[in-house]
């Protein structure tokens, strides 16, 4: 079977247009940046322009969120502790509470090390320099791909601040430097599969790597890269072959070192096998597990289609004849339907996962009071909202299936007529998201890691489905705009009420150890302050007290009073979802000390 031509896909000219000699300008270039031109589409000065405005709200964000703060967020005291090693003492032993690769981390909290004094405030800066570079990296890998200024920066928007991203924008975690460098990795495959040059390829292959060592995971961009440059090459089936297998030939065996590397000298974390044995005893009982699999995907989908639903509406209007037309809007309604059958009959609505994103806003809310005992401590927001939440999250996954369908429809159709000049990235980017998907479904999925993967899947929706004007592309534009004006503001307003309630939890830790009233050893603060403090591999936990390394718990940080305890103090915090304030209550248990 021929590949697919990229002569055929480089040159935009309409099917049955006379050849010119000269190529009619692709659809792609509508964006300002087409993926068959050389020139970047940041030199463009109204792309500067709306980079400048997404500078400005990127700012504004920080503003009201606020880095300040001496402490550790959710897992990143180990990502801290391991770049502090690295840094500090130059040594590579990453501290055992990891189960990825983190190299790359690493590196970037030595950057911020050595300018610095390497404290979590400034290594959050570094995160937050990342952050505002993904913005970017977001909105030019969508305007080069094709797509419009406008849906290229309610992409990045839409993609970065989220729910799930915004609140890791102020934390060490691996996120949002691993979702950096997955779209970079990402844009570079798009720029090798246009011009199949090895110069193009290696650095594909080396953007693979970075985002590889941050998170094994990184290397499902390479494996997507492989078959579809296989089929859109016209080289020599030798140096075909050749060039689509070398990002994994290069980056697998390096992967496969360094893990061999790590496990002879004994500085393999204690958790990093974790995720390959789940994943292995999920495929040696795969008739039990397809069901768990499907809902998981599922449920990635509902994620997914929340965030990308804009992206996918701006400038939305009549298809130009390409697509399945009922067949995907069948497809669609039915998946979508048993969708919301399966969550009506199971009582579920959103938050499923109620990680990042939970039923109060923005967490986790890793105090024992909520996250061991599950006390409704922390003022759930409203039922009606996230009604609404789990609606928009429907019509997400519908337009996600039906834009899905009609991608596999023209890959389908390339092999007997002239492709469009974007199907090769685009089919790279939705086989990517797809071969990142399946071992989170075989897992179980996390909000923060499906989400990682957004700017990829818009990379994968159809640029020449969009056209200018009428009432029905107006509508769905606006009203498109509306809502991730609204997921926007809702995720710095959530992202501000974790930092703050964080704030305050450190505030009574600080001065119960300047007061000598205990430390880690007799303080339950929490899962950041007894990891951060206390973390030690092996530990079986004590019955009757918070799993995370806490041996006694004379003294307690909670959102509210506990039975069997005594209020020291609290510690009151402003919250804006919804505005109000509230406390850390530090207590004491009653028979402590008598």
């Amino acid at each position: 079977m021929d590949p697919i031509r990229p002569e055929r896909l480089s040159t935009g000219t309409a099917a049955g247009a006379p050849a010119s000699g000269r190529a009619s300008p692709s659809p792609m270039a509508r964006g300002g940046g087409p993926a068959g031109s050389r020139v970047p589409a940041l030199r463009d000065p109204r792309s500067i322009l709306v980079v400048l405005a997404l500078g400005v709200v990127f700012a504004l964000a920080v503003v009201v969120v606020g880095p300040q703060g001496e402490f550790p967020l959710n897992d990143d005291w180990s990502f801290a502790a391991t770049a502090r090693r690295l840094a500090l003492d130059h040594a590579w032993r990453p501290l055992g509470w990891a189960s990825m690769t983190q190299v790359t981390q690493a590196l970037l909290g030595t950057v911020v090390c050595a300018a610095s004094s390497c404290s979590y405030e400034h290594l959050r800066i570094g995160t937050l320099v990342t952050g505002l570079a993904l913005l970017v990296s977001t909105y030019a890998a969508l305007v080069s791909a094709g797509h419009s200024r406008f849906r290229g920066a309610v992409g990045a928007l839409a993609t970065v601040l989220n729910p799930f991203v915004t609140p890791l924008l102020f934390t060490f975690m691996t996120d949002v430097p691993f979702q950096l460098m997955m779209v970079l990795a990402a844009a570079a495959c798009g720029t090798a599969l246009r011009t199949g040059r090895w110069r193009d390829i290696l650095l594909a292959t080396a953007s693979i790597g970075f985002a590889m060592l941050s998170r094994q995971v990184g290397l499902v961009v390479a494996m997507a890269f492989l078959p579809v440059f296989w089929m859109t090459s016209h080289d020599r089936p030798a140096w075909r072959a050749a060039k689509a297998a070398t990002p994994v030939a290069l980056c697998l065996p390096v992967l496969l070192a360094y893990e061999g590397w790590m496990r002879h000298t004994g500085r393999l974390p204690a958790l990093y096998d974790d995720k390959y044995r789940d994943v292995a005893a999920a495929l040696s009982s795969p008739v039990a597990t397809f069901g768990q699999v499907t809902v998981n995907l599922l449920v990635s989908l509902l994620y997914l289609g929340l965030v990308c639903w804009p992206v996918l509406m701006v400038g939305a209007g009549r298809r130009d004849g390409r697509g399945l037309g009922g067949r995907a809007t069948f497809y669609a309604g039915a998946i979508t339907a048993a969708a919301a059958i399966f969550m009506v009959s199971h009582g579920v609505a959103m938050p499923v996962l109620g990680n990042v994103l939970t039923t109060s806003g923005n967490g986790p809310l890793t105090l024992r009071d909520t996250y061991i005992l599950g006390r409704p401590d922390v003022p759930e927001l409203p039922g009606g909202f996230w009604l609404l939440v789990t609606g928009l999250s429907l019509v997400g996954l519908w337009s996600l299936v039906q834009a899905s369908v009609g991608l596999l429809a023209e890959v389908t159709r390339a092999r007997r007529s002239r492709p469009p000049p974007d199907l090769p990235l685009r089919t790279f980017a939705a086989l990517t998201v797809v071969l990142y998907l399946l071992p989170i479904a075989l897992i179980g999925p996390s909000d923060r890691y499906i989400a990682v993967i957004a700017p990829i899947l818009c990379l994968s929706f159809d640029a020449r489905s969009m056209r200018p004007g009428g009432r029905e592309a107006s509508i769905l534009t606006v009203s498109a705009c509306g809502y991730m004006a609204a997921l926007v503001l809702f995720s710095i307003l959530a992202a501000h009420d974790y930092l703050a309630w964080n704030r305050a939890r450190w505030a009574a830790i600080a001065d119960v150890e300047a007061n000598g009233l205990g430390d880690a050893r007799t303080v339950d603060g929490g899962f950041e302050y007894n990891g951060e403090r206390g973390y030690r591999p092996g530990f079986a936990g004590i019955p009757g007290k918070s799993w995370w390394w806490v041996t006694d718990d004379a003294l307690q940080l909670s959102f509210a009073p506990l039975p069997g305890t005594e209020t020291v103090r609290l510690y009151p915090y402003r919250t804006y979802l919804p505005a109000d304030t509230r406390s850390i209550a530090l207590l004491r248990r009653a028979s402590a000390g008598r």
